[in-house]
C-alpha cells in the first residue's frame, strides 16, 4: 500500500490524476494523506519492511488560482530536454532524451532523479505533466481553430516540441514506476495486453446513394487520371448502372465484408460508427438508419460478432440535445433489429471536438466511451498515452464516467491530400513506428480505416498490410 502526501491545493485535480495513473493504469493500492509541502511525498515499503520515499516535484498544481486555465499556467517553451541515465531505474522510453513539460525550473540531467540513500527525488512534474496531456488543459487556453472549428497539431505543443509521434504520458509514467520499484523491487503492477481497436467512420456507405451526377463525372475521371486504375473506373461505372435499379453489391464503398473479413482473419474485432441524425446538409452522411439497406447491414455486422457505434453529425459536439436525438435514434433502430450491447461508444464525425464541452455532452447522455481525441491534421498521441482512461472536465473539476480511447492513426489523416499526404510507404513506416511505441507499453492502438477509403483493389492491399503491420501475423511480401 502506498502512501501518497500532498496539499489541498487543486486537490479534485490531483485526486483524479492520482486514482487513472495508481488504480486505472499500475493497478496498485495507495492512500490520500494531507502535508503542507509543495511536493507530491510517496512512501514505500520494501520487501523488508524498511519505509522509502520517492519526492515529486508539483509544478502545474502551484499555479496561482487566478492564473489557473491561463497563458501564465502554461508550460514555457522551448522545453527543457534532459537525458535519463540513472544506474538501476531503467524505465522503458521511446527516446533516453525527455521533454520536461513542468518540473524544477533548474533541472538538469544530473537532477533529474537524485537517490540519497533513503529517499529519491524527481525533478519532473510527474501529476501534473500527465493531467495537462490527458485533459487537454492547453485546449482550454489556445483559441486557434481551423475551418472545422478543431484546434490543430501545429498549434500543440506536443507537434512544436516534437513529441506528437511519442507517448509521452506512458514514459512519465514508466518514470515514476522505474522509481518506485528501484524503492521496492518486490511491488507489483497491473499487467496489461498489446490491442488493436478497430474503427470504421461509416460517412458514405454507399457510392451511389444521393450522389450528384458531377461527382459521379469527378470520381470516374480521377479513377483513370489520378488513381490510374482501370478496374476501379470500370466496377464504379457498372455499379452506378446497377445501383440506379436498387442493386449496390458491386458498390465500391460496400466493402462492409470486406473488412469484417480482414478483422475475422486477423483475429479483430471491427467497430462500425453510423451517423444517426443530420445538422449540416452538406457535410452529413446521405443515408439515415431506416433504410433497409442500412438495417440489413447493421445487423449482419452484429450477427458476425462486430460492433455497432454513434457518428454523431457534424454540428453536435457542443449540443447534447442533438447528441440524444442521434444516440437515442440509434438505439431505436438497434432495438428493432434485435441488436443489443453492453456499451455504446463512437466518434465525433469531422474529429469535431471540444475541449470545453464534447466530453461533457457525451457524458450527458449516456455513452460509455468515445475515440475522437486525434488531430485531424496529423496522427500522433494528442493525449500523450495509448491507454484508455476515464476523463476529466476541467471547468466543474470533476471526474467523469466518459472513458476516452484516443484515436492514433485515421486513414485520411495519412494519405490525404489536404493532411500529410504521405506516400503508401511513407505511411506504413509512419503506422509501424507508432505501433513499435504502443507494444512497448501493452497499450491499445486505436485505428480508423473508413469503408470509402478502400474501393479499388490496391487499397484494399495497402489496408491488409496495414493490419498486418499492426498484429505482425502476415508476411508483408
Amino acid at each position: 500500500m502506498l502512501k501518497i502526501y500532498c496539499n489541498q491545493s487543486y486537490i479534485k485535480e490531483k485526486l483524479y490524476v492520482f486514482r487513472i495513473i495508481f488504480e486505472e493504469w499500475l493497478g496498485i493500492p495507495y492512500e490520500i494523506f494531507e502535508h503542507e509541502g509543495q511536493e507530491v511525498r510517496i512512501i514505500v515499503n520494501d520487501e523488508e519492511g524498511r519505509q522509502w520515499e520517492l519526492i515529486v516535484n508539483e509544478t502545474l498544481f502551484s499555479t496561482p488560482l487566478h492564473e489557473w486555465l491561463t497563458e501564465k499556467s502554461l508550460p514555457q517553451q522551448p522545453l527543457k530536454r534532459v537525458f535519463l541515465d540513472q544506474k538501476g531505474i531503467k524505465p522503458k522510453l521511446v527516446q533516453h532524451e525527455i521533454p520536461v513539460i513542468y518540473g524544477d525550473s533548474g533541472i538538469t540531467n544530473d537532477s533529474l532523479i537524485t537517490y540519497d540513500g533513503s529517499r529519491i527525488h524527481l525533478g519532473i512534474d510527474i501529476f501534473g505533466s500527465i493531467f495537462f496531456m490527458i485533459t487537454r488543459y492547453e485546449e482550454y487556453v489556445k483559441t486557434a481553430l481551423d475551418t472545422h472549428q478543431r484546434f490543430s497539431a501545429y498549434d500543440s505543443m506536443a507537434f512544436q516540441e516534437d513529441f506528437l509521434m511519442r507517448p509521452i504520458v506512458n514514459e512519465y509514467l514508466e518514470i515514476l514506476w522505474g522509481c518506485l520499484k528501484f524503492l521496492s523491487p518486490d511491488l507489483l503492477r497491473k499487467k496489461r495486453t498489446y490491442s488493436v481497436f478497430l474503427t470504421h467512420d461509416v460517412d458514405q456507405p454507399l457510392y451511389n446513394l444521393g450522389i450528384s451526377f458531377r461527382r459521379i463525372f469527378k470520381s470516374l475521371a480521377a479513377d483513370i487520371l489520378l488513381r490510374k486504375d482501370v478496374a476501379l473506373f470500370l466496377r464504379r461505372f457498372f455499379s452506378i448502372l446497377k445501383g440506379w435499379m436498387g442493386n449496390y453489391k458491386s458498390d465500391p464503398y460496400n466493402t462492409f465484408d470486406y473488412l469484417m473479413n480482414m478483422s475475422e482473419a486477423f483475429s479483430l474485432k471491427s467497430y462500425f460508427f453510423f451517423i444517426a441524425g443530420h445538422t449540416d446538409a452538406d457535410l452529413d452522411g446521405h443515408y439515415t438508419l431506416d433504410m433497409p439497406w442500412i438495417k440489413k447491414l447493421m445487423k449482419s455486422i452484429h450477427e458476425r460478432g462486430h460492433q455497432i457505434g454513434l457518428h454523431p453529425s457534424y454540428n453536435t459536439y457542443l449540443s447534447p440535445e442533438s447528441l440524444n436525438r442521434e444516440f437515442q435514434n440509434l438505439l431505436r433502430v438497434a432495438d428493432l433489429e434485435n441488436i443489443k450491447q453492453e456499451t455504446w461508444g463512437g466518434r465525433q464525425h469531422y474529429l469535431r471536438w471540444s475541449a470545453f464541452k464534447t466530453w461533457q455532452c457525451w457524458e450527458q447522455v449516456g455513452l460509455n466511451f468515445d475515440s475522437t481525441v486525434c488531430f485531424a491534421d496529423h496522427v500522433g498521441f494528442r493525449c500523450g498515452t495509448c491507454y484508455e482512461f476515464p476523463v476529466f472536465n476541467l471547468r466543474t473539476s470533476q471526474e467523469l464516467s466518459l472513458v476516452e480511447r484516443p484515436l492514433i492513426v485515421m486513414d485520411g489523416t495519412l494519405r490525404g491530400p489536404l493532411y500529410q499526404n504521405l506516400s503508401k510507404k511513407e505511411a506504413l513506416n509512419t503506422i509501424k513506428n507508432l505501433s513499435d511505441a504502443v507494444k512497448k507499453y501493452d497499450g491499445m492502438f486505436t485505428l480508423l480505416w473508413h469503408n470509402d477509403f478502400i474501393p479499388g483493389k490496391q487499397d484494399k492491399q495497402f489496408y491488409k498490410h496495414v493490419l498486418s503491420t499492426l498484429t505482425s501475423k502476415v508476411s508483408l511480401q
